[in-house]
Parts: C-alpha cells; sequence; structure tokens
C-alpha cells in the first residue's frame, strides 16, 4: 500500500492541472455519461442531482468528472456502481471530489485494479468524511470562507489518509498531527481568506486528529 501511494502521488506531478481543464467539458456532457451507466437508475440520478448541485458551486470540474466517469463506464456493472457511489457520496457530503477523482485516473493510467484504487478511494473517502465532521463541529473564532474551509478539511483527510497508506501506525496520532499540520500551513501560503486556514491551525490538535482516524477507520472496516 506504500509503494502505491507513493506511486500515486509521483504520478500526480505529471498530470496537467485540473484548473485549467475544468472548462473543456460541459457539465451536460457528463450528465450524458451518467445516463449511460450500467447501474440502477436511482443511482444514476442521485449522483447527476449532486454533480447539477457541485459542478457550478466549484466542489467538481465537469472536465476531471467526465474523464472519471467515462473511465468507470468500461468497469463492470457491479463495479461501475461503487464507482459512483464513491463521487456520490463525496458529493452529497459537500466534499471538493476532483482530488479524489483524480486518484482514480492515476491508478487506471498505472494499470491498477479496480480493487486496488477502490481500496484507496474508500479509505480517502472515510479520511475526508470524517475530517468534515470533525473540524465542521469546530467553534471557530472567525468568519470562515466556505471553499476556504473545504480546502482545509481537504487537506486534514488527505494528509491523514496518506499517513495511513503509507503503512504508518493509525496510533502514531503525533505523527499524523504534524503531517496534517505541514499541509495546512503550506495550504495557509496559497489560499484566499487565510483567517479561515489559521483558524483551523488553532483548533488543530492530536485529540482532533485521533477522532477524524477512529472515525475513519472505523466506517472503513464496516
Amino acid at each position: 500500500m506504500k509503494i502505491l501511494a507513493l506511486s500515486l502521488a509521483l504520478l500526480a506531478l505529471l498530470l496537467p492541472a485540473t484548473a485549467q481543464q475544468s472548462s473543456e467539458r460541459h457539465l451536460d456532457e457528463v450528465l450524458e455519461l451518467v445516463r449511460g451507466m450500467p447501474v440502477e437508475q436511482s443511482l444514476r440520478q442521485a449522483t447527476a442531482s449532486a454533480l447539477r448541485d457541485a459542478v457550478p458551486a466549484g466542489r467538481a470540474s465537469s472536465e476531471v468528472a467526465y474523464r472519471y466517469i467515462g473511465r468507470a463506464r468500461q468497469l463492470s456493472a457491479d463495479d461501475a456502481a461503487t464507482a459512483l457511489q464513491i463521487l456520490r457520496a463525496g458529493l452529497e457530503g459537500g466534499l471538493l471530489v476532483d482530488r479524489l477523482m483524480n486518484e482514480a485516473l492515476k491508478g487506471w493510467a498505472m494499470d491498477l485494479s479496480w480493487v486496488e484504487i477502490s481500496g484507496v478511494l474508500e479509505l480517502r473517502l472515510e479520511f475526508l468524511l470524517a475530517a468534515q465532521e470533525g473540524i465542521g463541529a469546530l467553534q471557530l473564532d472567525v468568519e470562515v470562507c466556505p471553499q476556504t474551509l473545504r480546502l482545509a478539511i481537504l487537506e486534514v483527510g488527505w494528509a491523514a489518509s496518506d499517513h495511513v497508506l503509507q503503512q504508518e501506525s493509525p496510533e502514531d496520532v503525533a505523527g499524523m498531527t504534524s503531517r496534517v499540520a505541514e499541509r495546512l500551513v503550506r495550504l495557509r501560503g496559497a489560499a484566499p481568506c487565510q483567517g479561515t486556514v489559521d483558524a483551523v491551525l488553532e483548533a488543530l490538535s492530536p485529540e482532533l486528529v485521533g477522532q477524524i482516524a477512529a472515525r475513519a477507520l472505523a466506517q472503513k472496516e464496516r
């Protein structure tokens, strides 16, 4: 798993920036792909509805979604359903999902199996949702910028899941917290509304990160 995570991180440097590609596909093209997925109609409809909300809000880009769903259509019906369920869960959870979809695209580019790719995605998703819940419950002392807060949640969940994917002990909460803090400091230098990132950094603690990890791992084991 550690080699897989490092390989995906390396490949990320070779892929084009999705922000520059976000206008290459229209949302209608993405929804057309969703309609053609070999899955239950209820799942298609729920995913389409979530995309209609997320793309205009900047939580997903049409280009990345088009490539992810287009590739997922080549999977078996059961695996395609899993791919859409992961996307739907992230969208309905209010997450920024481009990085999650790009994780899958990197795996496919490396000819990894869907079992390997989905295992990483599901772990990432649980950490992101747990970070969303944990940070969302904080009483931050500033008026937060919603998009910057979503970026902070993304970095917290991603850094914590990196710790686990690189086969570091989940019980090493101090090490996980340090990794999360480093990622937030990096975000602070690039994100708008630095006060929002500062507020998350101030509230960050081993207790909070430990709770996020415990919640994510418990959900993953279900």
